[in-house]
C-alpha cells in the first residue's frame, strides 16, 4: 500500500470515527447502528469489533459517548430504543464482548458506568441498572485512576435515591472505599455547594461511615462546613458526625462555621447539646471556648466577619442592637490590635487608598482554612475548576475582564485550593482596574502557594497600581529570592524602586521627611 493510499485510509477512518462518536454523544440510535452495520459490512468484520477498535484520543468508545448522551424522550421513543439499551442488549453482541465493553476504561480510568453516573436525566436509572445487571459488583467497584468508583461519581452529582441504593446494595465494598486523597462517596457528596441532602441521607442509610476520614484526616462534616453547605452540615450532624474534631491550627468545625457565616450549621452543632445537664462539659461548650493558633474563638471569627446573626447566637444576645454594638466595639478593638502588631514602620508605609492591613490578615486566615481542607477537594470538583479556568482564560485573552473574573470565581468555588485560580483572577482584576481586589487575590495566591514566585509578582503589580511603591518593591524582591532567574520580577523591582524614589523626592519637596521609607528603600536596592 502506497503512502497516499495509507493516508487516504487513515483519513476515511478518522471521518468515520468522528461521525460515530458524534452520533453516540447525540444519542442518535438509528444513525449509530447504521454506521456500525455499514462499516462492518464494508470491512467484513463483526459489528462489536467496530465499537471495540474505534476510540478517540482519550480511549473512549462509542459506548462511553453514548453513556454521556442526553436521551431523546417522547411518546414515539420507547425506553428500549435508548442508545445504551440498544448497544448492550438489542445488538446481540456475545456476552463476553458486552462484558469487555462495559469494563473498558478511558485514559482516566473512567468506565461507561462511571460516565452514566455523572449525567442525570429521566433515563439515568435505567441505563445504570442495565450496566449493573450485566456487569454485577465487579463493574460497580472498579476504580478510576483517582480511585473513584461509580458510586463516588454518582454521589458527587447528587444522584437520586434509587441510583445510590442500587449501586450501594450491589457494590457494598464501594460505600466506604476511599479514593486517592478525596475520600469516600460521602466525602464526594458533602464537598459541593449544591444541596444534595437526599443523596447524603441515602448514603448514610446504606451504611456510609459519617466519620470516615480521608488521607488528609478530613471528615465529611469538616468538608461540608469548609464548602459552606449548611444543608449538608445539618444532615451530617443529625446522623452523629463528630463535632469535636480538632484540625491543624487548633481549628474546629465551630470555627469554620462561624468564619463562613453558617448560622444553620452552628444551630445544629450547638443544638445537639441542648438537653445535656452538664453544660460546661459538652462538646459545644468546649469548642466555643477553644482558641485557634491565632488566639481566636468561634465568636471572635464571627465578630471579625461581621456575621451578626452568628454573633447573636454565640454570645447568647437576643437583642439585635446590643449584639451589633458589641460586634462593632470588638471589631474596632481587633483592628487596633492588628495595626499595633504591624508596628510603626508598616503604619508609615500605608498610602492613601491602599488596602486595609486587616484585609491582608483576612487573606492569610482564609488561605489557612483552605489549606486545612485542601485534601478533600473531589476529583470532579477539580475537573470543574479546570474547565472554568479555561473559560476565564478565553475571556481574559479578549480583555473581557468581568466575564473572566466571573469564570475564575466559579473555578475558585469548585476548587478553592488551586492558587492559579486566584492568580488569574488577580490579573483580571488588574485589567478591570480593581486594584484592591487584585491585591487580595495576590495575597491568597502567596499564602496558598508560598513557594511560587508568581504570587509575589501579582502582589507587586497590585501594590504598584495602588502607588504603594515600597511595598511593591519588597514583594518583587521576595519573589526574586524564590526565582533568581526571573527577569520579569527583576524589571518590576527596578520600576518600583524608581517610582518609589520619585515619590519620596516629591514628598521631601513638600516638606514631608519620611526617613523610614528612605532606609527601607535603600535596603531593597
Amino acid at each position: 500500500m502506497s503512502a497516499e493510499e495509507r493516508s487516504a485510509m487513515m483519513s476515511e477512518q478518522q471521518n468515520f470515527l468522528t461521525s460515530l462518536l458524534e452520533a453516540s454523544l447525540a444519542g442518535d440510535t438509528s444513525k449509530v447502528i447504521g454506521l456500525i452495520r455499514q462499516y462492518s459490512d464494508e470491512q467484513e468484520i463483526q459489528p462489536h469489533e467496530v465499537i471495540v477498535n474505534f476510540k478517540d484520543g482519550s480511549k473512549r468508545t462509542a459506548l462511553h459517548f453514548a453513556c454521556l448522551s442526553q436521551p431523546k424522550i417522547s411518546k414515539e421513543v420507547k425506553k428500549d430504543d435508548d442508545i445504551v439499551e440498544v448497544l448492550l442488549s438489542k445488538s446481540k453482541f456475545p456476552a463476553s464482548i458486552v462484558q469487555s465493553l462495559i469494563s473498558l476504561q478511558d485514559e482516566n480510568g473512567l468506565t461507561p458506568l462511571m460516565l452514566s453516573c455523572q449525567k442525570f436525566h429521566a433515563r439515568s436509572y435505567h441505563r445504570i441498572k442495565k450496566i449493573v445487571d450485566l456487569g454485577g459488583e465487579e463493574v460497580i467497584i472498579a476504580q478510576s485512576k483517582v480511585g473513584g468508583t461509580a458510586l463516588h461519581y454518582a454521589a458527587s452529582v447528587g444522584a437520586s435515591k434509587d441510583v445510590i441504593t442500587l449501586l450501594a446494595n450491589k457494590g457494598k465494598a464501594a460505600i466506604n472505599l476511599l479514593s486517592q486523597r478525596s475520600g469516600a462517596p460521602l466525602h464526594w457528596a458533602s464537598g459541593v455547594k449544591e444541596d444534595y441532602s437526599e443523596t447524603l441521607e441515602t448514603l448514610l442509610e446504606c451504611g456510609a461511615d459519617v466519620n470516615a476520614t480521608n488521607q488528609g484526616g478530613i471528615t465529611p462534616l469538616i468538608l461540608a462546613a469548609a464548602t459552606g453547605n449548611d444543608a449538608h452540615c445539618r444532615v451530617l450532624v443529625k446522623h452523629g458526625a463528630d463535632r469535636g474534631l480538632i484540625l491543624s491550627g487548633n481549628i474546629t468545625v465551630f470555627h469554620i462555621a462561624a468564619d463562613m457565616n453558617q448560622l444553620v450549621t452552628l444551630k445544629a452543632l450547638i443544638g445537639k447539646d441542648t438537653d445535656t445537664p452538664e453544660a460546661e462539659d459538652t462538646i459545644s461548650a468546649k469548642c466555643l471556648k477553644m482558641k485557634n493558633d491565632k488566639g481566636e474563638t468561634p465568636l471572635d471569627l464571627a465578630v471579625q466577619g461581621g456575621h451578626l446573626k452568628c454573633v447573636m447566637l454565640l454570645s447568647n444576645e437576643s437583642d439585635e442592637e446590643k449584639a451589633k454594638a458589641f460586634m462593632e466595639k470588638a471589631q474596632s478593638e481587633w483592628k487596633t490590635i492588628k495595626l499595633n502588631e504591624k508596628g510603626h514602620c508598616n503604619d508609615s508605609t500605608q498610602e492613601a487608598g491602599s488596602q486595609d492591613p486587616s484585609d491582608e490578615e483576612s487573606a492569610k486566615h482564609s488561605a489557612e482554612r483552605i489549606l486545612a481542607t485542601a485534601g478533600s477537594v473531589s476529583e470532579a470538583a477539580k475537573v470543574d475548576g479546570a474547565s472554568f479556568k479555561a473559560e476565564g482564560n478565553a475571556h481574559f485573552a479578549k480583555k473581557e475582564w468581568e466575564k473572566a473574573i466571573a469564570a475564575y470565581t466559579n473555578a475558585i468555588q469548585s476548587n478553592p485550593a488551586d492558587a492559579t485560580f486566584y492568580s488569574n483572577r488577580s490579573a483580571a482584576y488588574m485589567g478591570a482596574e480593581k486594584f484592591d481586589n487584585a491585591l487580595y487575590d495576590a495575597e491568597m495566591t502567596r499564602h496558598i502557594k508560598p513557594e511560587w514566585a508568581k504570587g509575589f509578582y501579582r502582589m507587586a503589580m497590585a501594590r504598584l497600581a495602588l502607588e504603594r511603591f515600597e511595598d511593591a518593591a519588597v514583594s518583587a524582591f521576595e519573589g526574586i529570592q524564590i526565582d533568581e532567574e526571573n527577569d520579569e520580577l527583576k524589571s518590576l523591582l527596578q520600576k518600583c524602586i524608581k517610582k518609589g524614589r520619585k515619590q519620596h523626592l516629591e514628598k521631601k519637596k513638600e516638606g514631608d521627611n519620611d526617613d523610614g521609607k528612605e532606609n527601607v528603600m535603600a535596603l531593597v536596592t
